[in-house]
């Protein structure tokens, strides 16, 4: 019942994904497996994030870290950690999701886990970027960098230079031509991974690029009104 909410979950079916979690959930509490409850209650609070419902959805990822910390399983803590980074992350609870980043990556680090440590860099930056610390949120992506290159995590690698992009476009004198390498060199690393990631980038782009050309319009407009 977990994998098909997954996969379901992963087609963008979030309402069968739930109900196939759910099913899952009351088969492993009939069994007593604390460890098996933790992986699908982590589903399902995905499922319920998905479909806006925050409050369910809040209650169930702290459910799924008390019956993993029941069950010892703490290589697989950092996942639900990481994954209510997400949850506060929508609802703009910066100073909690700050708190769940840290514990993702002390875990991560503790557990040589290079992958979500990689990751959990690349998300504090994300988090630097929207509280507007560029500094600090360059750091954390050099931090992020360093280990994704060493890997060759090239989806991650696609996601720090299309944030590398951002924060130069956002940036008081932004360089036009660094700007297009860094979404070039996203779009590269993305296409090195999957066709999905390219896909999930390219829409990026064209939205961010769309928002560009519109506000360049309304400053036109603007203009001429005032002439």
């Amino acid at each position: 019942m977990t994998n098909l909410g997954n996969v379901a979950w992963l087609l963008g079916n979030y309402q069968q994904g739930q109900t196939y979690h759910e099913e899952a959930l009351a088969l492993a509490r009939d069994l007593g497996d604390a460890h098996l409850e933790g992986q699908v209650l982590t589903s399902l609070g995905d499922a319920y994030r998905a479909l806006g419902l925050h409050r369910e959805a809040e209650a169930t990822f702290l459910d799924a870290l008390a019956r993993k910390q029941v069950a010892g399983d703490r290589r697989s803590l950092k996942h639900t950690w990481f994954n209510l980074t997400g949850f506060y992350l929508t609802l703009r609870r910066y100073a909690e999701a700050q708190g769940a980043y840290q514990e993702t990556l002390r875990l991560a680090q503790e557990q040589a886990d290079a992958r979500i440590e990689a990751f959990t860099w690349l998300g504090l930056a994300k988090l630097a970027a929207l509280r507007e610390d560029w500094d600090q949120a360059i750091t954390y992506l050099d931090a992020a960098w360093g280990i994704a290159e060493r890997a060759e995590y090239t989806d991650c690698q696609a996601s720090i230079c299309q944030l590398r992009g951002d924060l130069e476009r956002l940036s008081v004198k932004p360089d036009s031509e660094l700007v297009l390498r860094h979404y070039a060199e996203a779009c590269a690393y993305a296409a090195s991974f999957n066709p999905r990631t390219l896909a999930q980038v390219l829409d990026y782009l064209v939205a961010v690029w769309s928002a560009h050309a519109e506000d360049g319009h309304r400053m036109k407009r603007s203009g001429f009104a005032t002439a």
